[in-house]
């Protein structure tokens, strides 16, 4: 698939998609410039569930069984797991992840795809769960709205001992005029002042934007992700950023 091609092999591609107002992910609304690592500050475990009794791992089930979720451990190194739902039981990772970066479907029933939206939150901060649904999303990291099957953050954070260079970004908005914002910061690097905003786009419903030509690296553990403002409510952005592995360890594809 291209998520994992995306994720673990040498061209990385950040996305984001069905964001309204200012969102970082699908379910999770922040403050405009606010940092992922003040939700993922260390590496946690994440708490999965589904809104849909189908999205069982048993033989009974009909929606997903297996989602896989792909991101980054406590030490900036690739990592996923392949998690079992449980319906609307939420179940919680074995290993802890300190970045999220995507998740999908990888085994289904006779449905296919996942029946239910999958919520994929920092563990125990998802409050009162109601028919699988988190009460609270604030430390969200991934909603796989259902029938969907993937899901993503609208986040990449450079591995340890690696550089990327960004070679095309594409947005488009449907429904709304909006402003695409992407946003960068260092955590691990005491002397890096972010996060800070370092390209706006504007886009007009029904078409798209690439910004101007030039160089752009993210060296190793930088954070670089999405944000958006629609112009009113209804605003859909779908944002695809592509980048290729200059320098740092080679990953096989999983």
């Amino acid at each position: 698939m291209d998520i994992m091609r995306s994720t673990f092999g040498t061209n990385p591609v950040l996305r984001c998609r069905g964001t309204i107002g200012n969102s970082q992910v699908n379910v999770n609304p922040l403050a405009t410039l606010m940092h992922w690592s003040t939700v993922f500050d260390i590496a946690y475990y994440l708490d999965i569930s589904s809104s849909s009794a189908n999205d069982d791992g048993s033989p009974a089930g009909t929606g997903a069984q297996i989602v896989r979720v792909l991101g980054l451990d406590a030490n900036y190194n690739r990592i996923y797991e392949d998690v079992t739902l449980d319906g609307q039981t939420k179940v919680t990772t074995t290993k802890k992840f300190l970045r999220v970066f995507s998740a999908y479907v990888k085994a289904a029933g006779s449905g296919i795809v996942n029946a239910g939206d999958i919520y994929i939150v920092k563990t125990g901060t998802g409050g009162t769960y109601t028919g699988g649904v988190p009460g609270t999303l604030t430390s969200a990291a991934i909603k796989i709205l259902a029938g969907g099957s993937v899901g993503y953050s609208g986040l990449i954070t450079v591995p340890r001992g690696c550089v990327f260079s960004i070679s095309s970004i594409i947005a488009t908005a449907r429904a709304q005029n909006a402003t695409v914002i992407f946003v960068q910061g260092n955590a691990a690097d005491a002397s890096f002042k972010g996060p800070f905003e370092i390209l706006k786009l504007e886009v007009s419903d029904q078409s798209g934007a690439t910004p101007p030509a030039g160089a752009w690296t993210l060296d190793p553990k930088t954070d670089l992700y999405v944000q958006s403002i629609a112009a009113a409510a209804g605003g859909i952005v779908n944002v695809s950023l592509t980048m290729d592995q200059i320098s740092g360890p080679s990953y096989a594809e999983v």
